[in-house]
């Protein structure tokens, strides 16, 4: 279990039912006592069998009832889906008597077994040559000149090393941008052979769960000037042309 939420309200309304639950029961067992004494008077044993089925029926309601509460607070007991470590910063400091709402993200857990992906956070304006790239690798293998299979190839580097290239290939492209840290980006998972987990391991003994690379995306052959001057010409179409028919007005 990872994360207990708590709820005075829940917690209160279930020892009250409890405490229902047992005078009920209590009651049902001191009934069932003094109508099995009064089988032989007719008038009295009605009355106490109407009673204890009237008492059995408020201890069942209350059980039922308290049933209910014990598995909303079950909801409330956060397990871990998988095997891995905490990844996020001081969960007790951070989450200690806070309140939370339905669908909030509290703690992050990272596998620390099986496959290895990165996730590129590609600037949305830097797509266009990486969509341009899936779509001509989509056409290719269409037409039959590309096997299935083949996916865009990439690599990345990580701090410590940036020297040492570590091949990869784009598993998925997200389908649209999000804003990150007030950032259009679209999200690109990149994947990569167990061999080159085994070489980063030798290299760097570990690799810690959300810990920042450098990826690149192999888009294929593009002119030296559009390379060079790309971020100009992004300038250019978004400070002039973008605002081109403002100021003609």
């Amino acid at each position: 279990m990872l994360v207990k939420l708590e709820s005075l309200e829940l917690e209160k309304e279930l020892k009250k039912l409890i405490a229902e639950r047992d005078a009920a029961q209590t009651q049902v067992s001191h009934l069932t006592i003094q109508a099995n004494k009064a089988y032989s008077r007719p008038d009295e044993y009605v009355q106490l069998q109407g009673q204890l089925s009237e008492a059995k029926i408020k201890a069942k309601g209350a059980q039922e009832q308290i049933e209910i509460i014990q598995e909303q607070l079950a909801t409330m007991e956060i397990r871990a889906p998988l095997d891995g470590i905490v990844t996020t910063w001081e969960v007790r400091k951070n989450l200690l008597g806070r309140p939370v709402e339905i669908g909030q993200e509290l703690v992050s857990i990272a596998a620390l077994k099986g496959e290895w992906v990165l996730e590129v956070e590609v600037p949305d304006d830097d797509m266009g040559p990486v969509l341009a790239a899936k779509s001509k690798l989509d056409s290719e293998i269409r037409q039959g000149k590309r096997k299935p299979s083949e996916t865009l190839s990439a690599y990345f580097v990580s701090a410590t090393d940036p020297e040492h290239r570590y091949n990869g290939y784009v598993r998925r492209i997200g389908s649209k941008a999000e804003t990150v840290e007030s950032k259009h980006v679209v999200k690109v998972t990149v994947g990569f052979s167990d061999k080159v987990r085994q070489d980063f391991l030798s290299r760097n003994q570990a690799l810690r769960p959300g810990a920042e690379v450098r990826a690149r995306i192999d888009c294929g052959k593009a002119r030296l000037a559009y390379v060079l001057f790309r971020d100009v010409i992004h300038v250019f179409y978004e400070s002039v042309l973008f605002r081109w028919p403002f100021l003609r007005s």
